[in-house]
C-alpha cells in the first residue's frame, strides 16, 4: 500500500472516530485471529459458543481472505467484518463497518493484530497471543496503552511477559494458552503412542517441551473457560 493511501485511511480513521465516538454501545464481541477464524481466540469463542453466550451477546470476526465467510453461517448471532480485499472502494467500506462495529462493541479480543480503539468510552480489550515464546522484542510488542490485559503461559513467565509486551503486572492474566487446553480434553498416554511428530521453529521447541511437561503433569487444564469467565465479568 502506497503512502498516499496510507495517509487516506489515517485521515478516514480519524474522521470515523470523531463520528462514532458517541455510539451507543451494544451487547458486541470482537474477535481476531491470524489467521482467521484459528488459535487463542478460537478456542474462546468456542467455549462461548458451548455456554450459548451468542444468545446474549453479538459476535464478530475480522475475517481476511484465509477464510470462507460461510463458515460464520453455522452459528447464531455471529457475523463477519471483512478486512482484505483488492478493491479500494469495497475496502473503504470495511474500514467504515469496522469502525462502526468497534465503536459499538463492549469487548475486543485479539491474538495476533493489535485492534484499533474507536471511541473513549470503556471497552474490555484482551490479547491472547499466538503462543509465541516471550523474547527481547525491542518494542515490536509493546501492549497499546488501551488494552486491558494479556496472558501469560503461567505465573514463572510472568517477569518475561512483561519484558516482551512492555506492560504492567497487574495486565497479566497467567491462564496459559487456551488453545492448548484441546491436550487436556482427553487422557494422555505418550507410551502407547507409536510416533510423536511436532514441527517447531528457533524458540517455539522450548514451548513444545513447556507444554508437554504440563500435559504430562497436570490433569486438567481448562483456560479457556476462565478466561471465558474473565471476559463476560469484565463486561456485565
Amino acid at each position: 500500500m502506497n503512502s498516499f493511501i496510507v495517509k487516506i485511511y489515517d485521515i478516514l480513521n480519524k474522521v470515523l472516530k470523531i463520528l462514532f465516538n458517541r455510539l451507543k454501545q451494544e451487547n458486541i464481541i470482537i474477535f481476531e485471529s491470524n489467521p482467521s477464524f484459528t488459535d487463542n481466540t478460537k478456542a474462546v469463542f468456542d467455549e462461548m459458543i458451548r455456554q450459548e453466550a451468542n444468545k446474549k451477546y453479538k459476535m464478530f470476526w475480522i475475517a481476511r481472505d484465509d477464510v470462507d465467510n460461510s463458515v460464520f453461517e453455522k452459528y447464531d448471532n455471529v457475523y463477519p467484518i471483512d478486512s482484505t480485499t483488492t478493491n479500494l472502494l469495497k475496502q473503504v467500506k470495511n474500514t467504515i463497518k469496522k469502525a462502526y462495529y468497534f465503536s459499538k462493541a463492549k469487548a475486543v479480543v485479539s491474538c495476533n493484530v493489535y485492534q484499533p480503539k474507536y471511541t473513549n468510552k470503556k471497552q474490555y480489550y484482551i490479547d491472547l497471543t499466538h503462543g509465541a515464546p516471550n523474547k527481547n522484542s525491542t518494542s515490536y510488542y509493546m501492549l497499546p496503552k488501551y488494552y486491558d490485559e494479556t496472558v501469560a503461559i503461567s505465573n514463572y513467565f510472568i517477569p518475561s511477559t512483561i519484558d516482551t509486551y512492555f506492560c504492567d503486572e497487574s495486565m497479566i492474566v497467567p491462564l496459559g494458552y487456551p488453545r492448548n487446553d484441546v491436550l487436556f480434553e482427553k487422557p494422555l498416554d505418550l507410551h502407547t503412542w507409536v510416533k510423536l511428530i511436532f514441527m517447531a521453529f528457533l524458540f517455539c521447541i522450548i514451548s513444545f517441551i513447556i507444554t508437554i511437561f504440563v500435559v504430562l503433569n497436570k490433569n486438567e487444564r481448562k483456560s479457556f473457560m476462565l478466561l471465558f469467565q474473565n471476559l463476560l465479568n469484565k463486561i456485565r
